[in-house]
């Protein structure tokens, strides 16, 4: 397949950018609102409005007033002007999303995928998009970019990346490359857990909380890091291997792994981590007993991100079935220090809010961050 020629997209500046991630995690904003929160003065948000409208990246709507002062204008994105393409590899399941600029979901393709090598998965995800664009009628032209989450770590070369077993075909090769002929636009990668912390900053609690992070509990377990708004990614892009802290301290891991074990042991025999997410029951024996090995081990990784990183907010994401994470959430104890009555204050812990496939959908956010949101 060849790459379309794309369409001529606008290069924001970094004023730009910062101007249009604001509308994007609020939905709106008026210019009177962008003028405080950027810091600005009235004439130079003016000018930033005045050309990101002429470029077709932003709406003004009708003006309105907003306590004394003069009426100022609500502006939204405009959801035509981009699309953005996002694909998970995880270990045995793969979708593609496709987003609007705006960030509305449009279309999304997921399925079980016990064999996730090459072909199968290329072969998919070409079907998807032949699928996708005769659904959505989205001109291809107009897709800015694809981002792609994977299930792996950096190795510190490039972009080769590491990937447990099930992923063995895709591990130490130049992800992107195998993947942009197939999808038909440039190509980017992170691993699973910093592209479900982007999705969860601009369309989950991000919204509310600037600084959190993002625990990302699938077949394996790691995560994100987003401060101040922006994914920290560190040194390697290797941010939020929380796992780690397990294997330091010897403590076995509760990711979905183990959970299907100890359903399949107590409950019913379950092939696959999709199979049981698809089948999931509170009432499960092996849930109670997962959650009993769960809770400790959740506080420690808590207890050690909150002396860390200091966030607002600790989000359990990634394919955990929502009755167990709000479960997990509760039996989730963080330690503090409490001097002479005033205690160190402490993150909240939440379940994520960003809709549907965490890594799918984060990846779509991921391909439009990178060009056009601060």
């Amino acid at each position: 397949m060849n790459i379309p020629t794309p369409h001529t997209f606008h290069v924001p500046t970094d004023s730009e950018r910062r101007l249009l991630g604001l509308i994007h995690r609020r939905g709106r904003a008026t210019q009177a609102e962008i003028t405080r929160a950027m810091d600005l003065t009235q004439p130079q948000v003016s000018r930033l409005v005045t050309g990101l409208a002429a470029e077709g990246l932003i709406r003004l709507g009708p003006a309105t007033a907003n306590g004394r002062g003069h009426p100022s204008a609500a502006l939204t994105l405009n959801p035509d002007y981009a699309f953005g393409l996002g694909v998970s590899l995880l270990g045995d399941a793969l979708s593609m999303d496709l987003i609007d600029f705006a960030g509305r979901l449009l279309w999304r393709g997921n399925r079980a995928m016990p064999d996730m090598t090459r072909p199968r998965v290329l072969a998919q995800l070409a079907a998807y998009r032949q699928e996708m664009l005769v659904e959505t009628c989205v001109d291809p032209a107009r897709i800015f970019a694809a981002g792609v989450g994977v299930s792996a770590f950096f190795v510190g070369d490039g972009p080769l990346m590491n990937p447990p077993a099930l992923l063995d075909d895709w591990a130490l090769v130049d992800i992107a490359a195998v993947l942009e002929d197939t999808l038909g636009v440039r190509v980017s990668v992170d691993n699973d857990g910093n592209v479900a912390s982007v999705g969860e900053a601009y369309l989950g609690a991000g919204r509310r909380h600037a600084s959190f992070a993002y625990l990302q509990v699938t077949n394996g377990f790691g995560g994100g890091l987003v401060l101040n708004g922006r994914p920290h990614r560190g040194t390697f892009g290797n941010a939020g291997e929380y796992a780690a802290v397990w294997q330091a301290m010897g403590i076995p891991h509760p990711n979905l792994e183990r959970l299907r074990t100890l359903v399949s042991d107590h409950d019913e025999p379950l092939g696959s981590v999709s199979a049981m997410i698809e089948a999931f029951d509170m009432n499960w024996r092996g849930a109670a007993l997962w959650l009993d090995e769960a809770g400790p081990a959740f506080s420690v990784v808590a207890t050690a991100i909150s002396a860390v990183a200091d966030c607002e907010a600790i989000v359990l994401g990634g394919r955990i079935p929502p009755p167990l994470a709000r479960a997990l959430a509760d039996r989730i104890v963080i330690a503090g220090t409490d001097r002479r009555q005033r205690p160190r204050p402490l993150p909240v812990v939440i379940e994520a809010e960003a809709p549907g496939d965490a890594v799918s959908l984060g990846a779509a956010v991921l391909s439009l961050q990178q060009g056009f949101f601060l």
